[in-house]
């Protein structure tokens, strides 16, 4: 699961951009496969996987079709969710160039390395006592991990537009879509109270 919200407009009904709040961590030249939801177009909020990604920079991304061609088709969203699918998260996602996989193995390796060096003198570990060292060094990745995924997803605009939400549910509880158009638009002063 990534913490990106998005935002896709079509440029020149040429393609498609999806933009994340933050770096969306698909390593250059991968593609994904994702599923959107909280989008309100019924044509992303399928809850299948029926897209796949390609980056273009840190924050946007290109959608694709399922067999790589690009988008063309324009959609009307402003907000939602990214999901992507969790076998492409591991290995074609990650930092620094390298796929989460790999940092997740890496501070086993490191350890088991250890242990391999200092096995080698006359004094012997326990391994039982490294294995703990290694669970709790994968924990604390975990738990940083989380912390990190969490904080990114509650910025200072995303509470605005949380309680902006709240207050547009209170003032019309059941909510009907509008056709295109100039009635569709935000006035100056729905603008002015969101500040």
């Amino acid at each position: 699961r990534t913490p990106p919200r998005f935002a896709e407009e079509g440029e020149n009904l040429q393609c498609v951009k999806v933009k994340s709040h933050g770096n969306h961590n698909l390593l250059r030249g991968q593609r994904a496969t994702i599923y959107f939801r909280g989008t309100g177009d019924p044509r992303l909020d399928t809850k299948r996987f029926d897209f796949k990604v390609e980056g273009l920079t840190h924050h946007e991304l290109l959608l694709l079709n399922l067999d790589g061609t690009p988008v063309s088709n324009n959609h009307d969203s402003s907000t939602g969710h990214v999901q992507v699918k969790y076998q492409h998260a591991m290995l074609r996602m990650g930092m620094f160039g390298l796929p989460f996989i790999v940092w997740t193995l890496l501070p086993i390796a490191g350890y088991a390395a250890l242990l391999a060096y200092l096995n080698t003198g006359a004094v012997k570990f326990q391994p039982s006592t490294s294995s703990l060292h290694v669970a709790i060094g994968c924990l604390v990745s975990v738990v940083v991990h989380s912390f990190r995924y969490r904080s990114l997803a509650r910025t200072r605009l995303k509470k605005d537009i949380t309680h902006f939400i709240q207050r547009l549910k209170q003032k019309n509880p059941n909510p009907t879509r509008c056709g295109r158009g100039p009635s569709r638009a935000i006035t100056a002063g729905q603008l002015k109270e969101f500040d």
